[in-house]
């Protein structure tokens, strides 16, 4: 059985929580300028809002994705000791496939 999301987003929205040190994974490097600019990051879907994956939006994500996102997108929240992100999915650029 799944575990449940202690957050459920809304709309078109994504929890996420982002990891560290994912620079490298999959072949992918990326250069110094764009961690230090934040311009990407990496993150683990953590639960979808009713809209993700709709007909008219045609996002494909499931719990459980890595994927790279525009590193200026999403709200920043703490909730119970952990930290997630909740971004639009439009703002997820990719998802990692091994």
């Amino acid at each position: 059985m799944a575990k449940k999301s202690p957050i459920k987003p809304l709309g078109t929205r994504v929890l996420l929580r982002e990891i560290e040190g994912e620079s490298e994974q999959g072949g992918i490097l990326l250069p110094d300028e764009a961690k230090d600019a934040g311009s990407l990051r990496w993150a683990e879907v953590i639960a979808l809002g009713e809209g993700v994956g709709s007909e008219e939006e045609k996002v494909k994500l499931a719990v459980g994705d890595k994927v790279l996102i525009d590193g200026f997108a999403g709200k920043e929240i703490k909730f119970k000791g952990h930290e997630y992100l909740i971004a639009k999915s439009i703002d997820i650029l990719g998802v990692i496939t091994n």
